[in-house]
């Protein structure tokens, strides 16, 4: 008896040539942050130090936001020495940790998920993702190595304590928590390997050797589970926690391979698991040429621009910050491997996000065609992509 059906479609593989770049990725980032600096919703924070909701509704996920913000800003001023984006990136960090959670309650000092009533925050306003404090926690540490501004670093840390606090006997937390209760708002347990990587951060180079007990049992508990049953479910704040292998995603997979290859010389089955993660993720999401399905929407995708990358299953589309996600992670797989290939491939798609910038510098979230909503965290995640394939291969 026939148990179950469904279809398949074999997309192409990695085919060079493909275009080159139609001009540096040093040109291309600081366009990007260009356009970024003088948007007026992000012009704004000069004056008022607070998000403008009406202006632009994405806000809405705070921390998600805010972090790639000022992470934008810090660019720019890397760039090109202004000192304005500077307060903007001081001013936006600051609102961030005066609205974290206060301290004396179940998840203190940890950012806030959401913002407002708008989109999913109306919803799950109430809620913080697990994973998301790890990545803002990351972010802190770039602001104060910026500005040697201690209270920046106190802000990791503080963050860092609660996750000390929060996590399971198994070694990981659960994917999203009630902030007024401490408990779980899904039984969906998190894939923490953001959360395994940053306590590791923090001992290996601010010498806070308290976290990294936390953060071996994390990173077993990634080991004992995903690496083996592959069910690398998406922790998406605007997309609800699903059953196993409902929402796959390449991220916490990728994230995987980057830890695994950048601590290869601790287990010699690192690599081999890392190469295999960095597999899954091409054949899962990458997509190297035109290709003829539907997607998530039912909508044809003979408008994809490629090559690109796929987000998740729940949507099936190419997004910019995929792009840059797998091009870092080809990167890495070069850096640590020495295979070409790897190489070649980060360029295909670091190529591809030049080639698919604007004019006046934005680079659009979405590569379908006519959908023009942008998602300036992701448009950081690609700037920041770009800057680092400048240093690590332009200047070689």
């Amino acid at each position: 008896y026939l148990s179950g059906r469904r279809n398949f479609y074999k997309a192409s593989v990695f085919s060079p040539p493909y275009a080159p770049a139609a001009y540096s990725y040093r040109d291309a980032a600081k366009k990007a942050l260009k356009y970024l600096y003088n948007t007026d919703h992000i012009k704004e924070w000069y004056f008022t130090g607070k998000p403008d909701h009406k202006a632009y509704y994405l806000y809405c996920y705070s921390a998600k936001i805010l972090r790639g913000l000022f992470e934008a800003m810090l660019m720019h001023h890397e760039y090109f020495k202004n000192d304005t984006a500077l307060v903007i990136a001081t001013k936006v960090a600051d609102y961030l940790i005066e609205h974290s959670e206060p301290g004396g309650v179940p998840l203190e000092y940890m950012p806030q998920t959401y913002e407002g009533e708008v989109s999913t925050a109306k919803i799950y306003g109430n809620q913080i993702i697990m994973m998301e404090p790890s990545v803002t926690g990351t972010a802190y540490l770039e602001m104060y190595k910026k500005t040697k501004n201690k209270k920046y670093y106190q802000a990791a840390l503080n963050i860092a304590n609660t996750y000390i606090k929060t996590q399971l006997p198994s070694g990981t937390w659960y994917i999203s928590i009630f902030k007024e209760t401490g408990k779980p708002a899904s039984e969906v347990l998190c894939i923490p390997i953001q959360i395994a990587s940053f306590l590791t951060l923090m001992a290996d180079q601010y010498g806070q050797k308290q976290y990294l007990p936390a953060a071996e049992k994390a990173m077993k508990w990634v080991m004992d589970n995903p690496v083996k049953t592959y069910n690398w479910t998406g922790q998406f704040e605007d997309v609800p926690a699903t059953k196993p292998y409902q929402n796959l995603t390449k991220y916490e997979a990728g994230w995987t391979a980057w830890y695994l290859f950048d601590h290869k010389d601790k287990d010699t089955s690192y690599l081999r698991i890392a190469k295999e993660l960095v597999a899954f993720c091409e054949d899962q999401f990458v997509v190297w040429s035109p290709v003829v399905v539907y997607d998530h929407r039912k909508e044809l995708s003979n408008r994809w621009y490629t090559p690109s990358a796929l987000e998740q299953y729940f949507c099936y589309v190419p997004i910019d910050a995929s792009v840059s996600m797998m091009t870092l992670t080809f990167l890495k797989a070069f850096k640590a491997t020495g295979d070409i290939i790897y190489r070649e491939k980060a360029i295909a798609l670091a190529n591809s996000i030049v080639n698919n910038q604007k004019e006046d510098g934005q680079i659009p979230t979405f590569w379908k065609g006519n959908f023009d909503e942008i998602w300036i965290n992701c448009m950081i995640f690609s700037t920041i992509t770009l800057r680092t394939m400048e240093k690590e291969l332009e200047k070689k």
